[in-house]
């Protein structure tokens, strides 16, 4: 491994002349990292990306050193966003994958009825505690499987937005191996250890499970109202393209009264940049997720 200003170079490198650092900016998955002229890229030709850097601490974070204690929590700016497009002020959001409750707190924020479903009393508690740290009231949180129609009994309005951030399989639960490990450890963050937790399956019962939560879920949804679903692809392999968004999409359109409209990008600045693959193999450092938007008919 020899060093120079543009950053260490492997001698292992047979692909091209890149140094590790050069190599990572390059494997970013939006266009041109560089932050000034992405800016102007981004604003001039993908009209529907959301570029983002949301803050992690003090109070514009949104209590975000209490919602950190989920694995994979989304920033509540980003939820106020959403609902503020597709609902109106007093409007019902339903969140049946609400982790550490960043779209309860945005529904509240906007002044929207908020309810909740996760299968973790712990997400519960970390919720109700951000929500206190804000001085907020909170909104309601069923502890229940979202897979099962009778965790809905007790939802009695109709709701006028889904909106969830769902688990991708058991993408978090597996054992990090190589580069990955530099991204949260050697040891893996499962959701929780509930064999019923979408968290811990594989893609094969992931897909059909997710299915069957919006499914549900959409019972309750007024008929125009809004599923929005975030997703994002993985590294692909030999029996698998790793284009989860795609599947999800075609899984889900297939719900009767279901519709697919359309989809944003969110770039999430704040994300770390890795040498994924270096010096062996390209391997894309994924900085967007899919904001998937469907509709009731």
């Amino acid at each position: 491994m020899s060093t120079n200003e543009r950053g260490n170079f492997s001698q292992k490198n047979k692909i091209n002349d890149l140094s590790g650092k050069e190599w990572m900016k390059l494997s970013c998955s939006i266009l041109d990292c560089n932050e000034e002229e992405a800016e102007h890229i981004l604003d001039n030709y993908i009209k529907e990306l959301k570029t983002s850097s949301y803050p992690t601490r003090g109070v514009n974070s949104l209590a975000h050193q209490i919602r950190a204690a989920h694995p994979s929590p989304k920033p509540p700016q980003l939820f106020i966003e959403l609902i503020a497009l597709l609902t109106k002020e007093g409007h019902t959001i339903l969140d049946p994958f609400v982790g550490a409750g960043s779209s309860l707190i945005a529904s509240t924020l906007l002044n929207r009825k908020g309810i909740g479903i996760d299968l973790s009393p712990d997400y519960k508690r970390i919720y109700s505690e951000a929500a206190n740290s804000l001085d907020l009231l909170p909104e309601k949180y069923l502890i229940g499987d979202s897979t099962k129609e009778c965790t809905y009994q007790s939802i009695t309005e109709a709701v006028d937005l889904i909106i969830c951030d769902p688990p991708y399989g058991d993408m978090m639960s597996r054992n990090k191996t190589g580069t990955m490990k530099f991204q949260k450890g050697e040891k893996p963050t499962p959701f929780t250890l509930l064999e019923n937790d979408i968290g811990n399956v594989s893609l094969n019962e992931f897909f059909p499970l997710l299915k069957t939560a919006i499914e549900i879920s959409s019972q309750v949804l007024k008929k125009g109202g809004y599923i929005v679903v975030f997703m994002k692809d993985i590294q692909p392999k030999q029996d698998y393209d790793g284009l989860l968004h795609a599947d999800v999409i075609r899984s889900i359109s297939q719900i009767a009264g279901i519709n697919y409209r359309g989809m944003k990008l969110w770039f999430n600045k704040s994300a770390k940049l890795f040498p994924y693959g270096y010096p062996h193999g390209y391997v894309s450092n994924q900085m967007h997720q899919y904001i998937l938007i469907f509709r009731k008919q």
